[in-house]
Order: C-alpha cells, then sequence, then structure tokens
C-alpha cells in the first residue's frame, strides 16, 4: 500500500515539473495589474530598491524558486541578470533590515492566484498563461530606456 501511494505521488510531481518545464521553453512576461513599465523600474522593483508603486500601493514581489526554469529564464532573459545576482542582493537588503524578501510560489497557478488577488502584486508567468486570462492579471509592456 506505501508503495502505491509513493508511485503516484512520484507520479503527481513528475507532471508538475514537465509542466513548469515545458512552461519556460515559452515566452516569458512580466505580469501583474499595471499596464507598462520601464527596464530600469522592472529592475528596481525586483531588486527590491523600490517599495511602492507611484499611487502609494506597496509593491509585492512574486516569484518563482531559485532553481526554477521559469525563474532563471526570467532573471536571464527579462531582467538580464543571473539569478545568484539577484538573490545576493535581496540577501543583502534583507539583512540589513532594508527591505523584504519577494512572495515565493512553487507553481503558475499560485502565481496567478496572487497576482490578481493582492493589489501591487508584480510577477512573471509564460505569455500562454496570461493571454485571454479573465483575471485580473494583465501582460505588463516593458518600454526600453526612460
Amino acid at each position: 500500500m506505501v508503495g502505491k501511494n509513493i508511485t503516484v505521488l512520484v507520479f503527481l510531481f513528475l507532471i508538475l515539473v514537465n509542466c513548469d518545464i515545458q512552461a519556460a521553453n515559452e515566452n516569458i512576461v512580466v505580469a501583474g495589474n499595471i499596464q507598462r513599465i520601464d527596464k530600469p523600474l522592472l529592475n528596481a522593483v525586483f531588486g527590491r530598491r523600490l517599495q511602492h508603486w507611484d499611487d502609494g500601493t506597496p509593491i509585492t514581489v512574486v516569484v518563482f524558486p531559485r532553481q526554477h526554469p521559469l525563474h532563471i529564464k526570467f532573471c536571464k532573459e527579462v531582467l538580464g541578470v543571473f539569478p545568484y545576482q539577484l538573490h545576493i542582493a535581496w540577501d543583502r537588503m534583507i539583512y540589513s533590515g532594508l527591505g523584504e524578501a519577494p512572495v515565493e510560489v512553487e507553481d503558475i497557478s499560485e502565481m496567478k492566484i496572487i497576482l490578481s488577488s493582492v493589489p501591487g502584486a508584480i510577477g512573471y508567468l509564460p505569455e500562454t498563461e496570461v493571454e485571454g486570462n479573465p483575471t485580473h492579471i494583465k501582460k505588463i509592456n516593458i518600454v526600453r530606456g526612460n
């Protein structure tokens, strides 16, 4: 009986991991409930150097774990940094008391729930997860330059 339960758990885990790996092969988009953001501001937000949007709403940065394929792709292709560089910056902010860690989620559905329910939340998703999404999650256009 225990062997069957373990087999089922391993099977479900592999399905979830496979879905996220397939998603990592898609285009990654910044998602939230604002329309656009410039690249320097995006880096400041995800670097946790900016804590509030212009209207005073607290910024809630939502990310996947360090080794998650979507997180690695987002860091390299969208932010233009390696994941370890981003985590060093976060650790420095947290340990100095100047900032908070981002909210970490395990899967795409959890990311979508937070992005659609928390005002000021910003994260990233495969583009196909944002297109035609009935929730308040929007693809945020990144404007190059300032």
